[in-house]
């Protein structure tokens, strides 16, 4: 699950061009009542993210809420008051975002609470392939020293 698939790391073979960036939205288990989380995730020269909720995700259905933007700042409310039990009839199980960053907001009334909210947000990044270029200075001097 997505709990535990925290611990990310990447180990790039040399002919790799992208490499694997995760991070998380996560609310407390279960949230607190009366408040508003909001996180912003970027994942620089990303072309896209996806969005992976927990199938555990659970809300008050209708007064505790999650938005969801396409940019960190500013951006468009791509979706609008997701809430509700757990179930794929209330959360998606994936979204792709065409942007390298979004922003999340929680809404939690004052009265009563659930098991909360795990999103897992990942993007492909570029990575600089080093690729062998031969000193020619160093050569020379190597075929100097030979010769003498």
């Amino acid at each position: 699950d997505l709990i535990n698939d925290k611990k990310y790391s990447s180990i790039l073979s040399e002919n790799e061009t992208t490499q694997l960036r995760v991070e998380y939205f996560e609310t407390s288990h279960n949230y607190e009542d009366n408040k508003d989380i909001e996180k912003r995730i970027e994942i620089p020269y990303a072309s896209e993210i996806q969005i992976e909720f927990d199938p555990r995700c659970a809300t008050e259905p209708n007064s505790d809420y999650l938005q969801i933007y396409d940019r960190s700042e500013g951006g468009s409310l791509i979706m609008k008051n997701i809430s509700g039990k757990a179930g794929s009839q209330n959360w998606p199980k994936k979204l792709t975002i065409q942007s390298d960053s979004c922003r999340f907001f929680f809404h939690a009334d004052e009265s009563n609470n659930d098991w909360g909210i795990c999103c897992k947000v990942s993007g492909y990044v570029p990575v600089e392939v080093k690729k062998f270029s031969p000193n020619y200075l160093l050569i020379m001097l190597n075929l100097i020293c030979y010769l003498i």
